[in-house]
């Protein structure tokens, strides 16, 4: 992704730093600015020990409210995507261990609302192969691939890498779902009622609609979140008879009149900060509007 400075009418190149850097230099750089360089994912413990294995950064995700493991590596790994099953698996059969850190070293989270059947992976490397991002077709429900950049002047780039090959197909029944849900959720578990599932079908195409860059509701089992550029910028917990809406937006956004728009309880800690409820498809154009807003300000 190259970069160019803007010096009055014109543009500069600027050069990215191609001499060898350290790993750790990428790790405490990163590390130490978590929060920044992945939205909603905050620092928990350095090098912490799981299962008998070292990792890098162990991180919680904020809004899924779910563990993140990072891993650094300096340069392209050829074997570092193909040992993430391993990764994913220390996280799996030794939750004890991350709970045991999460208590330790945390922020004081509540553990009962963590779900640590789910642990994600985050891979930070200079480039990634061909196969690798092959390979994050088949790993996507839990695995994400960031490339660096460094340049002159101090700049740092990190860049999501998108699977490389068709994604897995999916039911119809199940498209809300799609890639990035976690294999054993589907829709089923929140127990909407009919009438609210079709509120809910008509909810996900206005989101997905809003822009190109729209990623699919990740599932789970709290709930449905939508992310473009960067985080979760809209969160929908779909209940019995209605369908509950969170936004993140830096200041409160245009709602309709068919809507009651409120600020999340306790918004200062966390990521979303507005809410409403919808329980008719009347209500879709107002609540687009709202998550619309929201989207704009996450990019």
């Amino acid at each position: 992704m190259p970069l160019f400075r803007i010096r009055g009418r014109s543009v500069v190149r600027v050069a990215p730093r191609e001499h060898r850097i350290r790993e750790d230099v990428i790790h405490k750089l990163i590390e130490e600015n978590l929060l920044t360089c992945f939205a909603d994912l905050v620092f928990v413990a350095r090098k912490p020990r799981i299962g008998g294995k070292e990792f890098d950064t162990l991180g919680l995700d904020r809004v899924a409210n779910v563990p993140v493991i990072v891993e650094y590596k300096r340069e392209k790994d050829r074997s570092v995507v193909e040992q993430v099953d391993l990764y994913y698996v220390k996280l799996k059969h030794n939750k004890s261990d991350v709970m045991v850190r999460f208590q330790k070293e945390g922020g004081g989270e509540d553990l009962e609302k963590i779900d640590f059947d789910n642990p994600q992976i985050i891979i930070v490397a200079k480039e990634f192969t061909p196969e690798q991002r092959e390979l994050l077709t088949l790993k996507g429900q839990y695995l994400r691939l960031f490339r660096y950049q460094l340049y002159d002047g101090g700049i740092l780039t990190l860049e999501e890498v998108e699977p490389l090959g068709p994604l897995a197909p999916v039911s119809k029944r199940h498209a809300g779902a799609r890639r990035q849900a976690p294999a054993d959720y589907d829709l089923d578990h929140f127990g909407m009622s009919a009438e609210t599932q079709k509120v809910h079908e008509r909810l996900d195409d206005a989101v997905t609609a809003l822009d190109s860059r729209v990623k699919p509701g990740k599932v789970n089992k709290y709930f449905i979140g939508y992310g473009a550029t960067g985080a979760y910028f809209c969160c929908i917990k779909p209940r019995v008879n209605s369908i509950r809406v969170e936004v993140k937006c830096s200041h409160k956004p245009a709602a309709g009149k068919s809507i009651s728009l409120r600020r999340v309880p306790g918004y200062q800690h966390t990521p979303m900060t507005h809410t409403f409820e919808i329980r008719s498809e009347k209500q879709i154009p107002a609540a687009s509007r709202v998550i619309k807003a929201a989207l704009e300000d996450s990019m």
